[in-house]
């Protein structure tokens, strides 16, 4: 079997290679791992971390609350979309919500969420917040577009 590149992948793996090349330059002026560890000391710590079992304990737990974020923001951007999509009251009332979510940094949300709820709640709430709007607006643009 052969495998062959074309000029894009090449392109692909060489802008992988500068990126490498630039961080390996970028924390040998550093010279801190504190500030910007090395691309090989950055491998060996996440190899560390996933040979440990609590590690990926953590993981897998804070994945399902993700999942959980996933299901409730489909669940609701669903539910929200198709009454909007039907009700044209209902998307005036709802459209800026929807544009206010979406204009607001995650990351100012996200040190928020910290302060105000349980540290098992913040990722069901950042994955709330990132994909209903996106799912509300798609369902309704869906109900819409039907002839």
């Amino acid at each position: 079997m052969k495998i062959s590149f074309t000029k894009r992948q090449y392109i692909s793996i060489a802008s992988v290679a500068f990126m490498l090349m630039l961080w390996k330059i970028l924390s040998l002026y550093f010279k801190s791992d504190f500030i910007l560890p090395s691309p090989e000391k950055t491998l060996l710590t996440s190899l560390e971390l996933f040979a440990d079992v609590g590690f990926l304990a953590t993981v897998g737990v804070t994945m399902a609350r993700g999942i959980i974020g996933f299901i409730l923001s489909f669940v609701l951007g669903l539910s929200f979309g198709i009454l909007a999509g039907i009700s044209p009251n209902f998307n005036a009332f709802l459209k800026p919500i929807l544009v206010a979510i979406r204009s607001t940094p995650v990351v100012a949300v996200i040190l928020l969420a910290l302060i105000w709820l349980n540290t098992s709640a913040v990722p069901v709430f950042i994955a709330l917040l990132t994909m209903f709007p996106f799912i509300c607006t798609n369902v309704i643009d869906g109900i819409r577009s039907i002839d």
